[in-house]
């Protein structure tokens, strides 16, 4: 069975986020933020991957949108993080 559109960006993206899971358990640095850097990053690479240049499918709008949405929750993450390791709540 093969995997089309919105089913090939999802078992990439997971495939993606596992192996960086196991990756970053390996160099013991495993926390929640790295986690969702990853996932992000992996979905972009995904997006990317599963879409052929010619061709933009319907999803492809609607998941442009939930990667607009999860570099914006990104943005947020990152200062709040860097103001915890810095100044601590």
């Amino acid at each position: 069975m093969t995997s089309r559109g919105p089913h090939r960006v999802v078992v990439v993206t997971a495939s993606w986020t596992l192996f960086a899971i196991c990756w970053l358990a390996l160099v013991d640095a495993l926390t929640p933020g790295f986690v969702f850097a990853m996932g992000i990053s992996g979905f972009a690479v995904a997006l990317e991957l599963a879409t052929p240049s010619h061709l933009r499918p319907a999803w492809y709008r609607r998941a442009r949108r939930v990667l607009y949405v999860q570099l914006a929750l990104f943005g947020v993450y990152v200062p709040l993080r860097l103001y915890d390791l810095y100044f601590g709540f």
